[in-house]
Formats: structure tokens, C-alpha cells, sequence
């Protein structure tokens, strides 16, 4: 089942979902367009971890991106897609 669905950056145009499950997995209606690619090197960047575009700026420049994995909680990052830099913001408390 989804889990959530996945919006282009700075729209409300949705091009893809979340599911969960042993993996979490994201699945693209254009499995080769930019939003896909985005989140393949979005994976690839933080070592395969699972990654969700939690909020964006309009213009879809600053991201705001969580990813975890089976060890690892939660951290976000705000993410330049200009510049294709992230900074860690926070992590989710390991204990919980």
C-alpha cells in the first residue's frame, strides 16, 4: 500500500509514491524523468538509505529531505538542488 505520495518539488503535481515494507521503495509514473532522478541520486548521496522530500520552496531550489534506514531514525537535510548540497539539520533521538 502507499504510504505517501510524492510531489514534484515547489508543486502540487504528484509523479510518484512511497510504499513500506521490509525495503521502503519509491515507484515514479516516469521512472526516467527528473523527479525519479532526483530521488536516485538523492539514495545514492546518503548510501541507500530511504529518502522523502518532506517540503520544498516554490521554486523547488531548497528541499527539505528526510532519510533513514533500519538503523538509523530520521535526519533531515536542507538540500540545494542548485548546487546539489545538503546540511544536516536535525536528527530523530535514537531511543525513541
Amino acid at each position: 500500500d502507499v504510504h505517501k505520495y510524492i510531489y514534484r518539488p515547489g508543486t502540487s503535481i504528484p509523479v510518484g509514491a512511497l510504499y513500506l515494507g521490509d525495503t521502503p521503495r519509491t515507484r515514479f509514473f516516469d521512472e526516467h524523468g527528473p523527479d525519479a532522478r532526483l530521488y536516485r541520486s538523492l539514495e545514492a548521496a546518503f548510501g541507500g538509505d530511504a529518502v522523502f522530500i518532506t517540503s520544498s520552496t516554490r521554486d523547488g531550489r531548497q528541499l527539505m529531505v528526510e532519510a533513514w534506514s533500519g538503523r538509523n531514525p530520521g535526519d533531515f537535510y536542507i538540500f540545494d538542488n542548485e548546487a546539489k548540497k545538503a546540511d544536516h539539520v536535525i536528527s530523530r533521538s535514537s531511543w525513541i
